[in-house]
């Protein structure tokens, strides 16, 4: 069978419509499903008229997404397909996934998002750390059989993180009385914004993705 992969983002030019991205991989992929892919972006609210140079990078992995999982595939291999997205589109993507693997597909994702990873039918858990101190099964299973068990978290990164009931941080926020600021930045969606970013800290933008 195919196996379908997320599609290299070289694919993908400026100039181009989301309707361009979906003519290009319909002629690249005999087995692309055009229909499909329009659902998925309805799913995830989207349009092919939108520009791709526009688009946020949430919904540029939304697209690069779309397109891999519009192939009609057996096996479908996705890493972290919920990087940039907001909890809202998290959630929508969890509902097409689970629509692949309705109609007969198996999907395999490496996550670290908690909402995906309860989503999940079957968790492994490759550890017990990262990078060369990694690189074992320390456990797999039924993600709720897991949950439920009677295994010790300590053993398990993975399972104390879907045991926890949220994160707390008891640091010290620093303050700056420098900064930069940008005045009236008007680029794509942005609505003649002026904003402060405080030197010798660490800022976070957020919002809707």
């Amino acid at each position: 069978g195919v196996v379908s992969y997320l599609p290299d983002k070289s694919y993908f030019e400026n100039w181009m419509k989301i309707q361009d991205c979906i003519d290009l991989f319909s002629t690249f992929y005999a087995d692309f499903d055009s229909i499909r892919a329009n659902e998925m972006l309805a799913l995830l609210g989207l349009s092919p008229t939108n520009d791709y140079k526009t688009l946020s990078k949430g919904n540029k992995e939304k697209v690069q997404l779309i397109m891999a999982m519009a192939r009609r595939a057996k096996l479908y291999v996705l890493d972290e397909p919920s990087i940039g997205l907001h909890p809202r589109d998290t959630e929508a993507l969890i509902g097409v996934l689970k629509r692949l693997r309705d109609i007969g597909n198996t999907v395999v994702v490496v996550e670290h998002d908690k909402t995906m990873m309860m989503a999940a039918d079957w968790i492994i858990d490759i550890g017990p750390m990262a990078g060369r101190l990694g690189g074992e099964v320390i456990l797999e299973g039924n993600t709720n059989d897991l949950i439920n068990s009677d295994l010790d978290s300590s053993a398990s990164k993975t399972l104390e993180y879907l045991r926890s009931n949220g994160s707390e941080y008891s640091g010290v926020c620093r303050t700056s009385s420098n900064y930069i600021e940008l005045k009236g930045c008007c680029e794509h969606n942005l609505k003649n914004i002026s904003i402060k970013f405080p030197l010798n800290t660490i800022t976070v933008v957020t919002g809707v993705s």
